[in-house]
Formats: structure tokens, sequence, C-alpha cells
């Protein structure tokens, strides 16, 4: 049913125009407004769509807010910061699916991957490539979200997706939003405990990326870390 009210015409044409026109050319205010549409059934929501961008810099960096930096913004609840992050992580999700490795894949094309998918992320995310017996690739996995600044590596989770899928390789990587592309001692220390434990049941870890920026860093080609792997 359609709300009633004072908006009520601004909201239609708003929709109009995003259904007969690309949305390359609406201005990022009137996507973001739209998009509150559905948080805020009766209220203007361009003041708010305005308030965000200038608050965070542009649209991209909104829907790359975190939810608690987004809640910081007034009158911005907490269904608003919700959808913002519901829509932001759905769209990494379709890209992530649609620009899958292929079944055989090169060093360059998993670098390649790996930054498209967590170059821009604010908090430390955990990614990982399974692949099967033959090192061919058979899916990713988002296995973990983090703070700005660290994460942990989830094994129970790691282990029991690689299972699930029938993995008999696996790549890790994760990045480092407000860092170098150097792997921690925590990370070496993470890494090192996984090779154990996939080794217990057959699976091979076969690198450890790190990724920071436009930067990438495989642990198993570093001559100080390759002995792990």
């Amino acid at each position: 049913m359609e709300e009633k009210g004072l908006h009520d015409g601004h909201r239609k044409r708003v929709r109009q125009s995003f259904l007969d026109r690309n949305i390359d050319s609406m201005p990022d205010h009137e996507i973001l407004e739209m998009i509150l549409f559905y948080a805020y059934p009766r209220r203007d929501t361009n003041e708010i769509a305005h308030r965000l961008i200038n608050t965070f810099g542009n649209l991209e960096a909104v829907m790359n807010a975190a939810y608690e930096d987004l809640l910081q913004v007034k009158d911005v609840g907490e269904n608003a910061a919700t959808l913002i992050v519901l829509f932001s992580r759905y769209a990494k999700r379709y890209m992530m699916k649609s620009n899958e490795l292929k079944k055989e894949f090169t060093e360059e094309e998993i670098m390649n991957f790996l930054k498209s998918r967590l170059s821009h992320e604010r908090n430390e995310v955990v990614v990982s490539i399974f692949c099967d017996n033959k090192g061919q690739f058979i899916k990713t996995a988002e296995i973990d979200r983090g703070t700005s600044t660290e994460t942990a590596f989830r094994t129970r989770e790691l282990v029991e997706a690689a299972i699930r899928c029938g993995a008999s390789k696996v790549i890790i990587s994760h990045n480092h939003p407000k860092g170098f592309a150097v792997p921690s001692q925590a990370d070496v220390n993470a890494t090192v405990d996984l090779k154990d434990i996939f080794a217990q049941l057959d699976i091979e870890l076969i690198d450890h990326i790190i990724v920071a920026d436009d930067d990438c860093f495989s642990m198993r080609m570093h001559k100080k870390y390759n002995s792990i792997f």
C-alpha cells in the first residue's frame, strides 16, 4: 500500500524518475533519499540524505560506513542504519558472486579479486577461497567481520565452510584497513594454527593473503613465511 501524507507526491516523482532513467544519471542524494524511504515511511528523507553525504563525503562512503558511525548522524535511527548496512553488504555479496574466479585461476587473478573484494572495506574482513583437490575454484565465502583494527579468525566457521563445500585446499585472506599489507605476529600465529587444524582434516592451507588499499601480500610467496606452507 502506498504511504499517504505530505510527501506522497515527491516520493512518487523520485520513484518514477528512478524507473525512467539510468541510475548513473541520478545524484547521490536522490539515490540515498530513495533508499531511506523504506526506513522512514512518513518523513522527508532529503535532509537526512544530504546530512549523511556531508558527514561521510559521498554516497560510497555512506554505504561503507559502520553501523555505529551511521547512528552518530542526527536523525539516523536503527532502522535507517540497518537498511544502509543491508544494502551495502548485499551489494558486496552480489558483486563477489558475479565476479567469482574462474575454475582455473592465476596468482594475479586471485590478487585482483581479493583487492576488489577487500580494499574498500572500513573494517577487517576475513574471506576464504575454497578449491578442490586439483586446486580448481569451488566458491568464496566471507567468514568473519571485525573492527577497523582487528578481527578474529573464527576457526570453527572456516572449517565448517570448507567441509560443507568439499574443499581440499583453502586460501584465506583479510584486509588491514588502517595499516599496511604486511602480516602481524597475530596473523602469523593464526596462519600456523589454521594450517595445523586443516592438516588434521586432510585440507591444505595454501596461502594467506593480506590486503591493504591497492596492495596485496602473499605469505606463501614471501621467503620469510613460505615455510609455513
